[in-house]
């Protein structure tokens, strides 16, 4: 589970940064004057909030996540190709993950996740479709005690939203294969998120992308180890039940996450709140 985790986040990085010169605003507010401020999460009782700070641009320049307890903070810098990089800070002030982003004629070719903590770092080698958005990633890692090269591909729907991801890992030594996909459904709607990424929840670990439009429902399937031959096996799935206020954004969703191996579930609410023109 641990390196399914990992990978996930991994191929997602990518995608939460990959379009930020696109006709509309960086921030999923396309057209209706609208930029998020706050996103709350309410799950057991708990409450975590993210606050987004926009420059003149309306190019999202920082999130600052609390919990009541203590606060983090995402800090995005840009150039000329977009995003350049993305710093989180612990509460205080000290940089705990790096992300830089590099771009080869204007697109998305690479980018590197540094870990200040343990001193790990991540190359991720990207290709992109000719309308920019990613095609596959590529990189090599050490997990759980195995070296592994994973190779993540990106399909999409008519309207530009991911609409599943499959990666491929392979251990070095031995030349074993899993495989492992991630599928999204969305709703019509314009997604605030866009363009915003944050990891601090493992929902949103899943959930962040540069989709124009809200996921109503995602699936992770993997192999079965102890089957190979039966395909890939449906492991946890994830939906969020919307309210939309008058310019058609989320105004609070309704969260739900199984394991499919236990049947367990967690909810949570999600609270977002606007500023509009």
């Amino acid at each position: 589970m641990k390196k399914l985790a990992w990978i996930t986040l991994a191929t997602l990085f990518s995608v939460g940064m990959i379009s930020c010169d696109d006709d509309d605003d960086d921030n999923g507010n396309r057209n209706n004057g609208c930029t998020l401020q706050e996103l709350e999460i309410v799950s057991d009782g708990d409450t975590v909030s993210y606050m987004m700070t926009y420059d003149s641009l309306d190019r999202i320049v920082s999130v600052d996540q609390n919990d009541g307890i203590e606060s983090n903070t995402f800090d995005y810098t840009y150039n000329s190709d977009g995003v350049e990089q993305v710093t989180l800070s612990g509460p205080l002030g000290n940089t705990l993950v790096t992300l830089d982003y590099g771009y080869t004629g204007g697109e998305l070719s690479s980018y590197t996740l540094s870990n200040s903590i343990t001193e790990d770092t991540l190359e991720v080698d990207v290709t992109v479709n000719s309308d920019g958005t990613v095609n596959t990633l590529t990189f090599d890692t050490d997990i759980e005690g195995s070296n592994f090269s994973v190779v993540a591909t990106y399909s999409y729907d008519g309207n530009g939203n991911v609409e599943s991801v499959t990666a491929t890992s392979e251990v070095a030594i031995l030349g074993d294969i899993e495989v492992f996909s991630t599928s999204f459904s969305y709703d019509n709607r314009d997604n605030p998120l866009q363009g915003i990424f944050v990891d601090l929840d493992d929902i949103q670990s899943l959930i962040n992308n540069n989709s124009p439009n809200n996921i109503t429902r995602v699936e992770v399937r993997e192999a079965d180890v102890l089957n190979p031959l039966d395909g890939l096996a449906l492991t946890r799935t994830v939906t969020f039940d919307y309210d939309y206020n008058s310019d058609r954004l989320p105004e609070d969703a309704d969260v739900t996450d199984t394991d499919e191996d236990s049947g367990d579930s967690e909810e949570s609410e999600w609270i977002y709140s606007y500023e509009c023109e």
